[in-house]
């Protein structure tokens, strides 16, 4: 709708119309921003006539009440959202972790070690913690089996060659780390959990339950400095497993390159005694869903494990 032209004249228009980097789904997602934006001035209670037009208050899409709607809420609380929108979605939607357990099943069952997970890009660290859920994979069961979270992906191929995980370390990073267990975090995650989605901010709701708990720090730091001090560190006799999940979209192609070359460097020094792999859940031009990879070292070889949706609502394990 605000695309036809209700977006008022003013200093919102000229940021989207002026935005400097990729504004579309495969870059810096604007959309996405925008929506989470305008949900979190309705959550907050800041726009009674725009959220009267929002789930629960209404049903169906109805254009005759949002339009007006939001031009109110635009010109009331324009540098607000001109604010929101200058900082990176925190999705963190959890049921990615069901990708990133099967790739640590798969990798367990190939190394025979203790694992030292390293994520970048870790939000509130949800998917830091997959053995805190239950996953369930086709005919298989891994995680907490007792987890009040279940995840359960439509599940198509076979299942990873593990069913256990010995995760002996966990840490990660982000520029803009939140913190499950305080309030104006909480409320920043649930902004970009549309109202409609019901199931899916009750996963949420639990999931910062569970990983409140776990009370672990994420880093606030650069991803590439961060990542070459973290990899500097022995590890002896354990796995160390570098991961992200719609991360590198939002890195500049020379952070992206640097990256890359951050790892092969990293996997030049592993050995049998201390293994690296690398688990990439991103888009990568081709549809359905993005593309599940590990590479692992220190052979360096590289495989698709699977496709999977975007959200974690179907994966299929074995596909390329």
């Amino acid at each position: 709708m605000l695309a036809r032209g209700s977006l008022p004249e003013g200093a919102l228009k000229t940021l989207i119309a002026e935005w400097p980097g990729d504004p579309s789904t495969r870059g810096d997602v604007l959309p996405l921003r925008l929506a989470g934006a305008l949900h979190r001035l309705v959550i907050d209670g800041k726009v009674p006539d725009l959220a009267a037009c929002y789930p629960p208050q209404a049903t169906e899409f109805d254009a005759v009440c949002l339009a007006p709607a939001l031009k109110v809420a635009i010109s009331a609380h324009e540098s607000f959202l001109c604010d929101y929108l200058k900082l990176p979605p925190q999705t963190n939607e959890v049921r990615r972790s069901s990708m990133v357990m099967a790739g640590l099943l798969e990798i367990s069952n190939a190394v025979g070690k203790p694992l030292s997970l390293l994520e970048i890009g870790s939000s509130a660290g949800f998917n830091l913690y997959p053995d805190l859920y239950r996953h369930e994979m086709g005919g298989l069961v891994a995680g907490d089996p007792a987890s009040p979270l279940v995840l359960a992906p439509e599940w198509h191929g076979s299942q990873p060659r593990a069913t256990t995980v010995t995760i002996a370390e966990r840490r990660g990073c982000d520029r803009n780390p939140l913190d499950p267990t305080r309030a104006e975090d909480v409320v920043r995650l649930k902004s970009y959990t549309w109202p409609d989605q019901l199931d899916r901010m009750t996963r949420l709701e639990t999931a910062l339950a569970l990983v409140g708990n776990a009370a672990l720090h994420i880093a606030q730091a650069d991803a590439l400095d961060w990542l070459s001090d973290e990899l500097a560190r022995p590890a002896p006799q354990r796995c160390r497993v570098v991961y992200h999940s719609i991360v590198l979209q939002y890195l500049v192609p020379a952070d992206r390159e640097r990256f890359a070359e951050i790892m092969v460097a990293a996997g030049a020094r592993a050995n049998e005694d201390s293994p690296l792999a690398w688990l990439s859940i991103e888009a990568d031009g081709r549809s359905p869903g993005c593309a599940v990879t590990l590479t692992a070292w220190p052979d360096g070889t590289r495989r698709t494990l699977a496709r999977a949706d975007f959200h974690g609502r179907w994966i299929r394990w074995g596909e390329a």
